[in-house]
């Protein structure tokens, strides 16, 4: 059926059949269809923009598919604003859209009516598929509710009462915490398939991004209690240390030890094995004799040359020179490691 009503073009919101909402409007093209759907039939025809920051949208810059609303209530607030409580009653179809300046938009309408969501009462088959997506998306919404418990708590009493297929994916669809583009995928579902499968798919794509989203927190939230956990184990160590009458140095030699270890040129394994024992040495007495050798160890292992290599020199006469010069006596010695050197130098064998 075409029929003509005033239209409100709508920024950022979906209103759906079946469901009571209130919306303010401050265009004076929107306030005068309000007017003027209240001096005749209290109808109004509201259609969402494609983009809410046009300000004077055409049939082009609208959705196709919008809702035939019923006014209940108007009230004129402070500033320009009237805020307009209407139901929505069906959907319809924009086929053309008038209106100048002055006065306000006039829609012209196809109405699908209750053609698309009747029931044949003499066909069992599709009675029974209408009560399987009944069912199925009540027990969806109910897996929505255990990651979004607030919005389960407020709805899921409203939604048990609802038998009618249509009217339960408009009033979830409507009541969902989704944004308004996803509502108008459901809207511009006619068909009843169509609205379900499409419901049932951003219901379950909810589900999984809230999923993703509570695994993230579990794990920030575990970093955060083993960092507090750390932190308080620290506190209580450095209490017990003063009581003990421990030295406040080693908990600053450790530290030192710690930033050493970070600029210290070695392998992740190397470095692993000193911040061990950097650890070890934070847990014991600082006038413990453990704690001096503790200490020497480590600090031998930091001035180590781990990474480090100097070009090699096989030049036999710098090598005797070297001998003689750092070491006093073991003449065979120094042969036996001369002639080393000079073998090698003809094999080529030992390079690393």
């Amino acid at each position: 059926m075409i029929i003509t009503l005033p239209a409100v073009a709508l920024r950022a919101m979906t209103i759906l059949p079946n469901t009571v909402i209130h919306f303010d409007v401050s265009r004076r093209k929107s306030i005068v269809a309000v007017e003027n759907s209240m001096m005749t039939n209290q109808k109004l025809f509201l259609v969402t923009q494609k983009d809410s920051e046009v300000t004077d949208p055409g049939v082009g810059q609208l959705y196709e598919i919008g809702t035939v609303a019923s006014i209940k209530q108007v009230l004129k607030l402070p500033g320009d604003i009237v805020r307009v409580l209407v139901e929505g009653v069906e959907r319809g179809r924009l086929l053309a859209l008038e209106g100048t300046e002055e006065t306000c938009l006039i829609a012209q309408i196809e109405t699908f009516g209750e053609s698309v969501d009747v029931v044949a009462e003499n066909d069992p088959e599709d009675r029974m598929k209408r009560e399987a997506m009944v069912r199925e998306l009540k027990d969806i919404f109910q897996t929505y509710s255990e990651h979004f418990p607030k919005v389960g708590k407020a709805f899921t009493r409203q939604f048990e009462a609802v038998s009618d297929p249509s009217r339960l994916m408009d009033e979830l669809a409507a009541n969902l915490p989704i944004d308004y583009e996803k509502k108008q995928r459901v809207l511009s579902c006619v068909e009843i398939k169509e609205r379900f499968d499409t419901l049932v798919d951003i219901l379950k794509d909810e589900i999984q991004v809230a999923a993703i989203r509570e695994d993230m927190q579990s794990s920030v939230k575990q970093k955060i209690e083993k960092n507090q956990k750390e932190y308080v184990l620290r506190e209580q160590m450095s209490y017990i240390r003063k009581e003990l009458g421990t030295e406040s140095d080693s908990e600053e030699d450790a530290d030192n030890y710690l930033d050493a270890l970070e600029a210290l040129e070695a392998s992740d394994e190397v470095k692993a094995k000193i911040q061990k024992e950097i650890k070890r040495f934070r847990m014991l007495s600082g006038s413990s004799s453990e704690s001096a050798v503790t200490r020497v160890y480590i600090e031998t292992l930091l001035e180590m040359p781990w990474d480090k290599m100097d070009s090699e020199n096989r030049d036999l006469k710098n090598a005797e020179e070297v001998l003689e010069a750092d070491h006093y006596g073991l003449k065979k010695v120094k042969e036996r490691m001369l002639e080393f050197l000079a073998v090698r130098n003809l094999t080529e064998k030992g390079d690393s």
